[in-house]
């Protein structure tokens, strides 16, 4: 006796394609944290992200880059790591040096998260301009990408938090340039 599909096919092409993420999220995850700690911090690692962290989370004074700092309650906060790049990954790294103590595994998983979070931002870029399984594609691709795995890994505190920006910012402007209601300006209120 033959049944007839009782889901469409729509729906499993789309569970395939979230199975696909899954994939990349799990090849770049076995791939990102294998021998981790390995070769140890290297010197932008530890100046730019996890000495101010440990610094942080234990109450230390921190030397703000070239003095730029906001002083509050009279502990300084860096606003800059370097000339060129900002203190971001060092409030993002505190919490987990706190909770993982001053290891590379705690200065690099966040670069690790981030790299993630790529992968997801490009799997709904790719799925809203191509299909889902494009999307799930694109993000394997990426995943067991030496070069992007390399990079995240190893906390390049520029590149890391500018592609989930990069690929966020092209998913808002799709948005916007697929909604014309959004662009039209709004009606005066009358005063």
């Amino acid at each position: 006796m033959n049944y007839p599909n009782l889901l469409p096919l729509g729906y499993a092409r789309r569970r395939a394609a979230a199975l696909g993420l899954l994939l990349a999220l799990a090849t770049y995850f076995a791939l990102t944290l294998w021998q981790i700690a390995l070769p140890g911090l290297h010197n932008d690692e530890a100046q730019e992200a996890a000495l101010p962290a440990l610094q942080l989370v234990t109450g230390q004074p921190i030397s703000a880059f070239r003095g730029a700092g906001v002083t509050l309650g009279g502990r300084t906060y860096p606003l800059m790591a370097q000339d060129y790049i900002g203190a971001f990954h060092i409030y993002l790294t505190a919490p987990f040096v706190a909770v993982l103590g001053a290891t590379p595994l705690a200065a690099r998983l966040p670069a690790v998260l981030l790299g993630a979070l790529t992968l997801i931002l490009l799997y709904e870029l790719v799925k809203k301009l191509a299909s889902p399984g494009a999307g799930a594609l694109a993000a394997l691709l990426l995943a067991a990408q030496p070069s992007f795995v390399f990079w995240m890994r190893q906390g390049a505190y520029v590149t890391n938090i500018t592609l989930p920006l990069g690929i966020g910012l092209l998913l808002a402007a799709l948005e916007w340039a697929r909604h014309p209601m959004a662009r039209q300006p709004m009606a005066r209120q009358p005063t």
